[in-house]
């Protein structure tokens, strides 16, 4: 398994100097890829579950994070975790997505979800969406894997649709990105396995991650698609390096890829320890268990 860093990029502590020297810390420090969440409007009202969105407010936009830690690194991946597709402009969000992983020279990963929040997509001026979020996620993949390896490309959907363009650059990946869905819902488990190239629940245990992948990798034989996979947890740790240790393990023993670790605190200075002392007491330690 593989560790992946979730950038501070969202809350009180997001700050250019902080985004970049996370990244330059993280790269050092050997971790496999730094991640950007998505969220293009948070909505003023926000009682009871949308109260975690408070520390969204401020928040650098996923493409435009993930492009300055890009220019700024060499060889760490590079991933979206996850961008609410229905609530964006599928043509852009195609360019951007290509754009980055050329200009990164081939590192971007795709995390892709449809969203839960009706207010949200109300805020982004995307309500009108929302009731069929799903159906416009499956476009939405369909489109972009054809943009980025044909042109010209010409899609009729119901939701979307573009006449003949020619698009460039392509992404550098042979055969576009690797797109993988995001969402602990059955159905998001079935659009893995149907359209994806990986699954990312988040704040999912071990055995109930290994089970998802059990149920999709079922899927992908009666849909009769092979090819690599990939299996993505999302969760958030705490200062006891010890236990984030044991926990790391039991993810792994259970097949997981790669985690993303989220490592917040309200203070630059802090998130910036945090991440130095996971470098120095858990990334060793886990690379010696987990080979």
């Amino acid at each position: 398994m593989q560790l992946g860093f979730r950038l501070p990029h969202f809350g009180p502590a997001a700050a250019p100097n902080v985004i970049r020297t996370a990244a330059h810390i993280a790269e050092a420090d050997g971790w496999h890829s730094l991640w950007a969440s998505d969220r293009v409007a948070v909505p003023t009202h926000r009682p009871g579950e949308l109260d975690f969105l408070d520390d969204y407010v401020q928040t650098f936009e996923t493409f435009v994070t993930l492009g300055f830690v890009a220019s700024t690194t060499r060889h760490i991946r590079l991933g979206t975790s996850a961008v609410v597709v229905p609530q964006r402009q599928i043509m852009l969000l195609a360019r951007q997505a290509a754009s980055l992983d050329a200009l990164s020279d081939g590192r971007l990963t795709l995390g892709v979800g449809a969203g839960w929040a009706e207010s949200e997509f109300e805020a982004a001026g995307a309500a009108d969406r929302f009731a069929v979020r799903g159906e416009v996620l499956d476009e939405a993949i369909r489109a972009m894997r054809l943009l980025w390896t044909a042109t010209p490309a010409q899609f009729n959907g119901r939701h979307i649709s573009f006449p003949a363009v020619d698009f460039a650059p392509q992404p550098v990946q042979p055969g576009g990105l690797p797109i993988v869905v995001a969402g602990n819902s059955s159905a998001a488990r079935r659009r893995a396995a149907r359209l994806g190239d990986g699954w990312n629940p988040t704040e999912l245990g071990p055995a109930e991650t290994a089970a998802g992948m059990a149920e999709i990798s079922a899927l992908r034989q009666e849909y009769g698609r092979k090819g690599p996979f990939l299996s993505i947890g999302s969760r958030r740790f705490d200062d006891d390096m010890r236990a984030t240790r044991a926990i790391l393990e039991t993810y792994a023993e259970h097949g997981l890829d790669i985690m993303i670790c989220r490592l917040t605190d309200p203070d630059p200075a802090g998130v910036l320890e945090r991440l130095r002392r996971f470098g120095r007491e858990v990334l060793p330690a886990f690379e010696a268990t987990s080979r």
